[in-house]
């Protein structure tokens, strides 16, 4: 039997059905990401299977206007078929012929540029399936059937696992067949970019104003060293703007550790100790920083801007990954980001480091973005 037929038939044989009643339950149960059945050959199909004597009409419904909707159920040669065609289908793989692998086995026919487009067309299709799945498994509700769930499920780790190869197809296209994509990216992207799959990255030196400290980042401490540097690189923005060289400040970075960096997951927050910096363009001298820290430090009446250092700042090779949500949530994703570096030959080096995009003074918690990155160094 056809894919369509199976479809049908299993519908019926869970209860008699018209052929509307069919079509409803195809559409919320989103079947027809996997198999084709059109709304105009649902009785076509409904017409073969009664001629084959896997279903039969049980009576028409008179109830509403319109001509009488014919309604069928499977027969036994129908239940047994149905558990025939189950039974097969969860016991072989089946090979699909899908039109992407054609696109990628003629791709040296288009340009760079045509590949880079095609694809971002390709995830974000991916992308909005994926969102209509979701939509369609929580409009189900609780009481649906544990096996429609599944369907559900199944889909949507088939997309993630098509997204996590597209993503790194991508990156493999582009070091191997597109020069212009495999050109450095400027110290800003590697700097304040990350995808929320860990990837490992080559962190570029810069310098930085820095202050240190301990305890947990929704902490007093924290907090008035935020302020302190803060208020320090603006007042260096708005100098270096009146010398017609304004910069943007860029976001606020911390480097946090404990004695034992293996353990640092499962330690208390309260516990962690850490760095904060400000990365600072470069042609900037430690003589203009001495300025601008006594005006500031005069201006904001907070002790900790005196105590703000100006120096170079090295990375190196490091592992990083973006989080999304609260900072009381990164444990999971911190283990995943280290497991991954063990996965990929790497040992953990040097501090904890994130990088916060979202202000956290005013964004919701649940909308933070923050990158983790963490240095790392060969295993062997």
């Amino acid at each position: 039997m056809t894919n369509a037929e199976v479809a049908i038939l299993s519908l019926v044989a869970e209860q008699p059905r018209h052929g509307y009643e069919i079509e409803a339950v195809i559409e919320e149960r989103g079947m027809r990401e996997w198999t084709e059945v059109g709304f105009s050959s649902i009785y076509y199909v409904l017409k073969k299977l009664e001629a084959r004597g896997l279903v039969e009409r049980t009576g028409a419904d008179t109830g509403s206007r319109g001509p009488a909707r014919v309604t069928y159920r499977a027969t036994a040669a129908g239940h047994a078929a149905l558990r025939a065609a189950t039974l097969a289908a969860l016991s072989v793989p089946q090979s699909g012929n899908s039109p992407f692998l054609l696109g990628l086995a003629n791709l040296p026919v288009l340009s760079p540029d045509e590949v880079r487009e095609a694809l971002a067309r390709y995830r974000a299709a991916l992308e909005g399936k994926r969102r209509d799945l979701e939509a369609r498994r929580s409009g189900a509700g609780p009481g649906a059937p544990f096996f429609v769930t599944a369907m559900f499920d199944r889909s949507l780790a088939l997309i993630a696992a098509e997204l996590e190869w597209l993503a790194a197809f991508e990156s493999q296209y582009a070091r191997e067949e597109d020069p212009a994509m495999a050109q450095p990216v400027s110290p800003e992207k590697v700097l304040y970019s990350a995808r929320r799959e860990p990837e490992i990255v080559e962190v570029p030196e810069t310098w930085c104003l820095t202050l240190t400290g301990s305890g947990a980042p929704e902490g007093p401490a924290f907090q008035q060293a935020v302020e302190a540097l803060y208020g320090l690189a603006y007042t260096l923005k708005f100098q270096l703007k009146g010398e017609g060289r304004d910069f943007k400040v860029p976001p606020l970075e911390g480097l946090w550790w404990v004695d034992r960096p293996e353990e640092f997951a499962r330690t208390p927050r309260e516990q962690w100790q850490w760095q904060l910096l400000i990365r600072m363009p470069d042609g900037l001298t430690e003589e203009k920083v001495s300025v601008a820290r006594a005006q500031a430090a005069e201006k904001k009446k907070n002790p900790r801007i005196r105590d703000v250092r100006f120096e170079r700042f090295a990375e190196g090779t490091a592992a990083q990954v973006l989080h999304v949500g609260p900072f009381s949530e990164e444990g999971p994703v911190i283990a995943r980001l280290h497991a991954f570096i063990a996965e990929k030959g790497y040992r953990l080096r040097g501090r904890h480091h994130e990088v916060y995009l979202s202000d956290f003074r005013r964004t919701a918690p649940e909308k933070l973005k923050t990158i983790l990155r963490q240095p790392v160094e060969p295993a062997t």
